[in-house]
Order: structure tokens, then C-alpha cells, then sequence
């Protein structure tokens, strides 16, 4: 590079590929020494480290939180269709049973074959505890499926029942 008069402000490269500028003709000042040997590129680099390693963790304890409360989360089960328009005789319920340990509380829909709803139940079961919902004649109603709200798929169930005396059906959630 050539030094003059005409080009006062000339650039020189820094240590880490930054540019500084002078407008002497000489070597760089005290201040331009601090900046060649104190790199602000070490210290930005820390502070985004420590900022990414911040943002991390609350990222982490975020997942943490939101995966506990899917854990916690009910469950919707329902039963295929049950061809009660073609029968008059007879009733139906929906049954939800509860095969584990801890006690649970469930919402039982009963719906008719147009999808309207019929019936809603809840019930707290107790471990190893069924129960049955609303009971609905097929001469008056036309019930057709069940919808549980379960705490759990592992350990509760859910049925539609189908019963005309001697014969009974059971129509389990898939």
C-alpha cells in the first residue's frame, strides 16, 4: 500500500479479518493496539455461547414440561358402529372398565347413527372397577356407538353393549 497525503484514511487488516482505519500516515495508535490485541470477536463469541447455552436450557425444561403434560393427557376411544337402526328390540350402553392400579375418572358419550349425541357420563372408576352408562331402548332411540374420554389406552376400555335378554353384544373401542 502506498502511504500519502492524498490517502489518509487507509485500511489494515486485524488480527481476526476485521479492518481498522487510520488517518496517520504511521503505525496504529494505543487505541487501535487495544483493538488488534483484544479481539471483540472472543468476547461476542462468549456472550452468544452463553446466550445459546440460556436459550438451551429453557428450551430443554420447556420439552420436559410439555412431554409430563402429553403424558398426563386424556385419551378419546370409540367403538365402530353398531347396526342398531336395523333393530327394535332390546337396549344398549356404553361401558368403560378400568384394568389398572390407580383410580381414574371417564367421560362416556353415547351417540344415535345420524351422530347426534344422546348421553353424556362420567364416572370415577375405581382400580379394577367398570361401570355402565345411560341405558337407551332401540325401540325409542336409535343408539350406535360410545366415545370414553380415558386417562389411559393402556389400562381402560371402552364398549357398547348390546342387550335383548338371552343375547348380548359387545362392541369393544378400537
Amino acid at each position: 500500500m502506498q502511504r500519502g497525503a492524498a490517502n489518509r484514511d487507509e485500511e489494515k487488516g486485524g488480527r481476526f479479518g476485521f479492518r481498522y482505519t487510520t488517518d496517520e500516515s504511521g503505525p496504529p495508535r494505543d487505541a487501535e493496539r487495544a483493538i488488534l490485541t483484544h479481539s471483540p470477536s472472543e468476547e461476542a463469541l462468549m456472550e452468544l455461547l452463553r446466550i445459546a447455552s440460556a436459550k438451551a436450557l429453557v428450551l430443554v425444561l420447556a420439552l420436559i414440561c410439555a412431554s409430563a403434560t402429553l403424558a398426563g393427557a386424556a385419551v378419546v376411544l370409540r367403538t365402530p358402529p353398531f347396526p342398531g337402526f336395523d333393530l327394535v328390540n332390546g337396549n344398549a350402553f356404553c361401558v368403560t372398565r378400568n384394568g389398572g392400579t390407580a383410580d381414574g375418572q371417564v367421560t362416556v358419550r353415547m351417540f344415535d347413527g345420524a351422530g347426534n349425541l344422546l348421553a353424556t357420563d362420567a364416572h370415577d372408576l375405581d382400580a379394577n372397577d367398570a361401570d355402565a352408562g345411560t341405558t337407551f331402548f332401540l325401540s325409542r332411540d336409535s343408539p350406535t356407538w360410545c366415545e370414553c374420554t380415558v386417562p389411559s389406552a393402556a389400562t381402560f376400555t371402552c364398549s357398547f353393549v348390546y342387550n335383548n335378554g338371552l343375547t348380548t353384544a359387545v362392541v369393544p373401542a378400537q
